[in-house]
């Protein structure tokens, strides 16, 4: 043996393991703590933790793990975590660990110490995890959304002050002065009469007298024009032609008259159109005073934006920072990529060659899950799985999955998730459905104007998609057994509100979000904000009416007059202007028929004689064409008789 070396060996050995016994279980308690701060935001606390060497595990006990957004509540406790590091894999640096347990899971308990970290810290952390560019942003993106979309709760006293406005409202508020519809009336009076002059001065430049004339005189000469014979008939053709031309200035003046009469009832337009202007007219007036004496609206509000709409934001918020956490230490690549990985120190180097046994330098191939759920008096086992967590999803090939489930007591979970980073394109998704939850640990805003949600209970139902940078989550919540609690001492208003929720006792609404940081879908889709619209105008709906009823009337007062007026003026000078038209157009159609009439008339005479005279003339040539046919039958006789003599 050589006791030179061996000397040196148990010196070391001795000090490894003297390390081991006093500061390595100390170290690895810092450094879980510190690295689970980095991931969390939040003060995380180990009570115990403590190695074994023999078999290279690990037990850590008392794990609790602050809320970042509820410095006073925990996100998760966990009594027990142990596990067993893989040998051969360490001698490499990898930390590969085939089973893991983690017992005595609670989520939202409440603790008795702040769980906030230093400022600084907060910073330095914040500053570290926006490297993860994608979650960050659509994070960012679904809060600026949120704030935009989310409405305030209506409060209680907006009933009280709109029932005490109802009331001051009086007509001897409105002056004439003050109105609009008065002037308009008169600008509209004015208008008329500019409507009429012009159209009666376009009927006055068509100068019709003047151009029908030259009819009348076309048709006084041809009423003396006598057809008896030929001579006549031919003389005749030029006095039709002249008809035939006033024919048509007569039809062409009638035209222009016709466009002229259609233009006047363009310009004044149907009756029943200036009423609509004048019923605008007033309407108008009747909202500037509403709007001026601050005439009270129905207090509705959009109920289930502001009941749900935050709490949901920050949940799909806080599903998005973990799963960018995730993807922050679960990186995905492409496949194939870096095949050798050369690794410079200070003398020589590291060339790793992956082949078929390759395994990632962080890994964690199964965790049993175990833990409770609900209310602290009565809580709810659950039991489930986690696999495939590594630093190197690529290398590893499979997807990281989380499936939990367990129930009793009215109440149920089962939630799920697969986060697979093998290809460069990431794929998570996450699925949890709750029934049975008290209401109040939804953390519900609290209104004068909501019922109370003490003894409620909820049912959610929640699914997210995050493929690449785009997201697509649905969140359903119903609430039941709620009701509106009335104080004795509750004045009308409040009253009120309690006959607004009557009958009320559940309620149901679902939250969407879909698409990308810079192109975000958020809706909510509920139907209480109908039924409390409709109650609300069922209780407010008459005295509202009273109200306007009373302006209206007031208005009216002040205003038909004028409308009697401008209705009056309309009338008349509408009726006189198609008066002139319809009798000039009369005239110019009483022409245009008598030049029909008389062109009619003499075409008439002048064919009766051309008829005649052809019939004459066909008569002749019958009577000529029989005596040759006489005469040659009487010479033939004369030839046959000479012959035959």
């Amino acid at each position: 043996m050589r006791w030179k070396f061996i000397g040196p060996f148990a010196i070391v050995a001795a000090v490894v393991v003297a390390f081991n016994i006093l500061f390595l279980d100390l170290l690895l308690k810092k450094a879980v703590t510190a690295s689970g701060e980095a991931i969390f935001g939040a003060r995380v606390e180990v009570a115990r933790l403590k190695t074994k060497l023999s078999d290279l595990s690990i037990n850590i006990e008392g794990v609790q793990i602050a809320d970042k957004s509820d410095a006073w509540k925990n996100l998760v406790e966990i009594k027990n975590i142990k596990f067993a590091v893989r040998p051969l894999p360490l001698l490499s640096a990898k930390l590969n660990i085939e089973e893991m347990s983690v017992a005595g899971i609670r989520f939202g308990a409440p603790r008795k110490t702040s769980g906030a970290l230093p400022p600084r810290q907060v910073k330095k952390i914040e500053k570290a995890q926006k490297s993860d560019g994608v979650a960050s942003r659509l994070a960012s993106a679904i809060l600026e959304k949120g704030k935009s979309e989310i409405s305030a709760l209506p409060a209680a006293s907006g009933i009280r002050d709109a029932r005490a406005a109802f009331g001051k409202i009086s007509p001897d508020m409105i002056k004439l002065d003050e109105l609009e519809a008065p002037r308009e009336l008169d600008k509209m009076k004015e208008g008329l009469q500019y409507k009429y002059t012009q159209n009666t001065q376009n009927l006055a430049n068509l100068n019709v007298p003047a151009r029908l004339e030259t009819v009348s005189s076309a048709l006084s000469s041809a009423s003396k024009i006598s057809i008896s014979n030929v001579e006549e008939a031919r003389a005749a053709a030029g006095a039709l032609e002249n008809l035939g031309k006033a024919g048509e200035t007569a039809q062409n003046t009638l035209n222009d008259i016709s466009a002229a009469r259609e233009q006047i009832s363009a310009d004044f337009g149907k009756e029943k159109d200036i009423l609509a202007r004048v019923e605008e007219l007033k309407n108008a007036d009747l909202k500037r005073i509403s709007d001026k004496l601050q005439l009270p609206s129905l207090p509705s509000g959009n109920i289930s934006s502001a009941l749900f709409g935050s709490v949901w934001i920050d949940r799909v918020n806080t599903a998005i920072h973990y799963m960018g956490l995730i993807r922050k230490y679960m990186p995905a690549g492409k496949k194939g990529e870096e095949k050798i990985k050369v690794r410079p120190r200070l003398k020589g180097r590291d060339i790793e060659f992956p082949g078929p046994k390759a395994r990632p330098k962080f890994l964690v191939e199964k965790i049993s899950l175990s833990g409770e759920f609900g209310d602290i008096a009565s809580p709810v086992a659950f039991l489930g799985y986690a696999s495939d967590f590594t630093s190197d999803p690529v290398l590893w090939g499979k997807p990281a999955v989380v499936k939990l489930s367990g129930a009793g007591g009215g109440r149920s979970l089962d939630a799920s998730a697969v986060f697979d980073h093998t290809t460069d394109l990431p794929r998570d998704s996450f699925n949890i459905a709750y029934k049975g939850m008290d209401g109040k640990s939804l953390g519900l805003p609290e209104s004068e104007y909501l019922p109370s949600f003490e003894d409620s209970r909820a049912a959610v139902e929640m699914s997210l998609e995050f493929v690449d940078d785009e997201i697509n989550s649905r969140l359903g919540l119903g609430v039941s057994k709620i009701s509106y609690r009335l104080a004795a001492d509750a004045d009308e208003s409040r009253k009120m509100i309690a006959d607004l929720w009557k009958g009320i006792n559940e309620i149901k609404i679902a939250a969407l979000v879909r698409g990308r940081a810079g192109d975000l879908k958020v809706t909510l889709e509920s139907d209480i904000d109908r039924i409390l619209s409709e109650r609300l105008k069922g209780l407010f709906g008459e005295k509202l009416n009273e109200a306007r009823a009373r302006l209206r009337a007031e208005v009216d007062r002040l205003t038909d007059a004028k409308r009697a007026e401008l209705m009056k003026e309309y009338n008349e000078k509408r009726a006189a202007a198609m008066s002139e038209a319809v009798a000039l157009e009369k005239d110019a159609r009483a022409r245009v028929d008598e030049v029909r009439a008389r062109t009619d008339e003499i075409s008439a005479k002048i064919k009766e004689i051309e008829d005649r005279e052809r019939k004459r003339a066909e008569e002749e040539k019958r009577k000529a064409e029989e005596t040759l046919k006489k005469q040659g039958a009487e010479k033939l006789d004369q030839l046959k008789r000479d012959v035959f003599k």
